[in-house]
């Protein structure tokens, strides 16, 4: 039988998981997903909207009894990132990013 302790561990362990890849990541999402120019802001931005919410949230939510509604809460975080999603103009033929990619490629092999 698995103590308290281990269980306590194990799931803090993959919330600290969840923590460092989120930080690990947030640079490149800021710097993709948001305007260039303010690198405060880009991170402030990504911070808002991919920033961890859930663990606050649930944790809101069983100080208040109401743990079923977690549910509703991420299957609207899920509709809402497919409406997105649907609603994206299609990039792969004509990426900005891939064509910065394409002159970083270029400026090393000339210089």
């Amino acid at each position: 039988m698995i103590s308290n302790v281990t269980k306590g561990s194990i799931g803090n362990l993959i919330e600290w998981y969840g923590w460092d890849a989120y930080a690990a990541f947030s640079v490149y999402f800021a710097a993709t997903f948001f305007p260039k120019g303010d690198v405060t802001a880009q991170l402030l931005n990504t911070a808002a909207i991919f920033g961890g919410t859930t663990g606050y949230i649930a944790l809101a939510l069983k100080n208040a009894g109401q743990e079923s509604v977690f549910f509703y809460y991420v299957a609207g975080c899920v509709l809402i990132s497919l409406l997105v999603y649907m609603s994206m103009r299609e990039t792969s033929r004509n990426s900005p990013l891939d064509a910065t990619a394409a002159g970083r490629v270029a400026a090393r092999s000339s210089g």
